[in-house]
């Protein structure tokens, strides 16, 4: 069975991105990984609701934009492709620091 993330990113280049949005399937498969509503998750990552939603549209904040791709397992740049190339390399890079953060607060 293939990943969520790898089904999202399956999505944005298939034919069925005509018909459904992909702030929709992005929403769907996080909803899914943290088995939580959204407005749940929000709260307990202190970002706005409202945020995550257009942060699956690629849009929002980099926070949001970020917390999204961590769920997801994927680079940003992956996920949100139209955005602007400085913004992708931001993200990436937040991204990134966000992992390395992570496996060295596990380390410690």
């Amino acid at each position: 069975m293939l990943p969520l993330s790898q089904i999202v990113y399956t999505f944005m280049s298939s034919t069925w991105r005509d018909e459904i949005p992909l702030k929709s399937a992005i929403i769907a498969a996080v909803r899914h990984i943290v088995d939580m509503d959204i407005k749940e998750w929000a709260q307990s990552i202190n970002i706005n609701r409202g945020l995550l939603y257009q942060a699956a549209d690629g849009d929002g904040t980099r926070p949001a934009r970020i917390a999204l791709a961590l769920v997801l397992r994927e680079l940003p740049s992956k996920l949100w492709s139209n955005r602007s190339k400085k913004v992708r390399s931001r993200d990436d890079v937040a991204y990134l620091a966000r992992i390395e953060h992570e496996v060295v607060e596990q380390e410690a």
